[in-house]
């Protein structure tokens, strides 16, 4: 077998044990990008066109996340579901006033399309964690925090918005 098993090459020539924190990091997004992913697919397969364009910008900026920790570089996502960072924080922390819903906790009796969304917001949750743990020791991650953070609030909105369309 040709090479070290426990390690992994992080960027350029840079080899590190798979238990760094960067890799973990990596690792974190993967998985993120792969419930996103798997989320705008139910949205679509099963017919929720309010939620579709949310989750393939969801995907878009995932694939920007994606971008920035491969190049150690900073993270941009521009806006997300047609909102800047600061009016998604808004609506994320004012629903009934800006999208008239109520705050929402999902429960057993939340519908797959929600609970979906719920899931995904879990796990940008636990990226972002993964990304603060990285902090010293990432690029990007401070500017990838950033994003996973709005992006959070993002996903919040598209739960609200599930909810009030299709419960």
């Amino acid at each position: 077998m040709k090479g070290n098993e426990s390690k992994t090459q992080l960027r350029g020539k840079e080899t590190v044990f798979k238990d760094d924190v960067c890799i973990m990091l990596r690792g974190e997004i993967d998985s993120l990008m792969a419930r996103a992913v798997i989320t705008c697919a139910y949205a679509k397969q099963y017919g929720h066109t309010d939620i579709i364009s949310g989750t393939e910008d969801v995907v878009r900026v995932l694939r920007e996340i994606t971008r920035s920790e491969a190049l150690g570089e900073p993270c941009e996502a521009g806006e997300i579901l047609g909102m800047d960072f600061e009016e998604l924080r808004t609506v994320s922390q004012h629903p009934k006033s800006e999208l008239g819903a109520e705050h929402y906790f999902p429960d057993e009796n939340t519908d797959m399309m929600t609970a979906m969304l719920n899931m995904l917001r879990a796990d940008v949750r636990r990226a972002e964690r993964q990304c603060v743990e990285a902090m010293d020791e990432h690029p990007a991650a401070a500017s990838m925090q950033i994003v996973l953070n709005r992006l959070s609030s993002a996903v919040y909105i598209l739960m609200l918005e599930s909810r009030m369309h299709y419960d």
